[in-house]
């Protein structure tokens, strides 16, 4: 956690006024706001991308499968004639 007093010194030894400290303050906060929602949409699409792959896997996996049971029926079909 940020200590905003030790903050506030170092502040106004460099810049001065307590207005312009309550200006960076707000855009700080806001900035670490505008952060958690940014990482929040990262996870969120983050986890929109692993059920995508597994779906795609699934997809795999099914298609393979249909593709074993033509090649059997071909194999049955062949053997009859």
């Amino acid at each position: 956690m940020i200590d905003w007093k030790k903050e506030q010194k170092e502040f106004h030894k460099e810049f001065g006024s307590l207005d312009s400290w309550v200006g960076w303050k707000k855009r700080a906060e806001l900035a670490y706001d505008e952060a958690d929602a940014l990482r929040a949409e990262i996870n969120h699409l983050k986890q929109q991308l692993a059920e995508a792959h597994k779906s795609r896997i699934e997809f795999v996996e099914y298609h393979r499968h249909i593709e074993h049971i033509v090649a059997n029926a071909e194999k049955s079909y062949e053997s009859n004639y």
